[in-house]
């Protein structure tokens, strides 16, 4: 009989997460708006996804006016070597 591997994902009960997760989805949401509304249109809205990465969800890239920039969502911090990046809190934002 093979034994069977422990479950590598946390418990998430909703009771206990729930504003969170409510949080999560309104910042989300947010995120898509400004996708929409500074990304050309692709057919289905294609251009407003997140996507899954190693510590969480991203845009990939996001062109305005003469400047690229990327929101990340990061649920895991690991900071590792020479990281050239530009992180706004929440408090900098209007």
């Amino acid at each position: 009989m093979i034994a069977s591997k422990p479950n590598p994902w946390p418990e998430l009960p909703y009771r206990e997460w729930r504003e969170t997760c409510e949080t999560l989805h309104l910042w989300t949401q947010v995120v898509g708006k400004v996708r929409l509304a500074l990304t050309p249109w692709l057919n289905h809205s294609w251009h407003v996804p997140l996507y899954v990465n190693a510590r969480g969800l991203t845009t990939s890239p996001i062109y305005y006016e003469d400047r690229v920039f990327e929101i990340v969502f990061r649920f895991q911090s690991a900071r590792s070597g020479n990281c050239d990046e530009r992180r706004v809190g929440r408090a900098s934002c209007p």
